[in-house]
């Protein structure tokens, strides 16, 4: 009876083994983050913390308004983040804008009243924005992260400010 319970769980054992040698690692990147987003200079460390595992990786502008300028991260054909320019008239706040974006619910204002985050997603008013067609608006920058188990308010962070850098010295506010 013993030798049979004993070669139950060796049985076991071997099929568990051989599962997970032939299984492919599922947290694996197999592809190279990009270094800008629709040709906005990001940091493509701190953008590979925001992006899930996968194979691979498309990057897509979509400019559904005249007044919205979206750039769209898909890894493996799934919406993973996007980043996204928008003109809002003014005196729109960053609390109103920020109801457009649900990864804001939880965010906290920065001191200074021109920035949030979260862990999923960045707001920031750009302050040193002014182009001839947008009188009467204010650009903001947004982060949106897509990707399921992905929570990282610092990444966040340094992917906003680095991205509204890369806006402000972009054609976008010249």
């Amino acid at each position: 009876m013993l030798f049979r319970v004993n070669r139950k769980i060796a049985t076991a054992c071997v099929l568990v083994s051989i599962l997970v040698g032939c299984s492919t690692d599922s947290n694996k990147k197999e592809y190279a983050s990009p270094e800008a987003l629709c040709e906005v200079p990001v940091d493509a460390g701190v953008l590979s913390k925001l992006l899930p595992p996968g194979e691979k990786i498309a990057v897509q502008e979509r400019n559904p308004t005249p007044h919205r300028k979206r750039c769209q991260v898909n890894v493996d054909g799934r919406v993973a983040l996007i980043a996204s320019q928008e003109w809002w008239e003014d005196g729109d706040g960053i609390d109103v804008v920020a109801h457009a974006f649900p990864q804001l619910k939880s965010a906290q204002l920065s001191g200074d009243g021109t920035s949030l985050h979260t862990g999923t997603g960045a707001l920031r008013k750009v302050e040193a924005c002014g182009r001839a067609g947008y009188s009467g608006y204010t650009l903001f920058t947004a982060i949106q992260v897509y990707a399921r188990d992905v929570d990282d308010s610092v990444a966040v962070k340094k992917l906003i400010d680095d991205y509204t850098d890369g806006v402000v010295a972009s054609a976008t506010c010249r």
